[in-house]
C-alpha cells in the first residue's frame, strides 16, 4: 500500500492513524476510569458514611459520659457495697431468740398469766428477758421459777423477794439471763 500512495497522502494517513489510535486509547482509558469510579464509588461512600457514623457515635458517647455523674455513681456503689457488707455481717452474727422465747412460754402453767416480756442487754453485756405476769399463788410461782431454771437456754434466773411476799394473786417480775450459746450478738 505504501508504494501506491503519494507521500502527501501517506503523511495524512499516518496522522489519521495516530489520531485514531490516540482517540481509541483515550476512550479506553476513559472507560477504565469511569468503570473504576463506578466500582469504587460505593466503597468510598460506605467508608465515608461509616466513618461519619463512627465519629458521630463516639461524639455522642463522649457527651453521654460527660453528662453522667461518674463520681456520684462511684459513691453510690460504695455506699451500696457497705450496706451489703453490713447486712451480711449482721446475718452471719444473727441467732434467733424465738427458740428461747418459745422455751420460756412453753414452761408456763395454766395458773400463770404472762402480761409482758421485755428484751434488753444488761451492764455485763448479757441479754435478759424481763418477764412480768400474774400467778395464782406462791407455790405455782416457785414451781414456774424452778422449771425456768432447768431450761438449757437460760443461764441465770433472778427473782426479787417481793415476788414471794404475797400468798395469792401475785404480780411478779423475773429476770431471765439468756445462755450465750443460744443467743448472742457479736460486734
Amino acid at each position: 500500500m505504501r508504494g501506491f500512495l503519494p507521500s502527501t497522502y501517506l503523511r495524512y494517513f499516518k496522522w489519521e492513524k495516530t489520531i485514531l489510535g490516540s482517540f481509541l486509547i483515550f476512550i479506553l482509558l476513559g472507560v477504565i476510569f469511569i468503570s473504576g469510579i463506578i466500582f469504587i464509588l460505593p466503597s468510598y461512600f460506605a467508608l465515608t458514611f461509616s466513618l461519619n457514623d463512627i465519629l458521630r457515635r463516639t461524639n455522642t458517647e463522649e457527651v453521654f459520659i460527660k453528662r453522667k455523674d461518674v463520681d456520684g455513681l462511684e459513691s453510690k456503689i460504695s455506699h451500696i457495697n457497705s450496706l451489703l457488707d453490713a447486712y451480711f455481717d449482721g446475718e452471719s452474727k444473727k441467732k434467733l431468740f424465738s427458740g428461747v422465747l418459745l422455751a420460756i412460754t412453753n414452761a408456763t402453767f395454766d395458773e400463770i398469766k404472762l402480761t409482758g416480756i421485755d428484751f434488753q442487754q444488761d451492764a455485763s453485756k448479757n441479754f435478759v428477758f424481763h418477764i412480768r405476769g400474774e400467778a395464782v399463788n406462791r407455790n405455782v410461782l416457785i414451781s414456774y421459777s424452778q422449771k425456768l431454771r432447768q431450761l438449757k437456754e437460760i443461764k441465770e434466773l433472778r427473782s426479787p423477794v417481793s415476788n414471794l411476799l404475797q400468798e395469792a394473786n401475785i404480780k411478779f417480775l423475773l429476770e431471765v439471763v439468756i445462755n450465750p450459746q443460744y443467743y448472742e450478738y457479736k460486734n
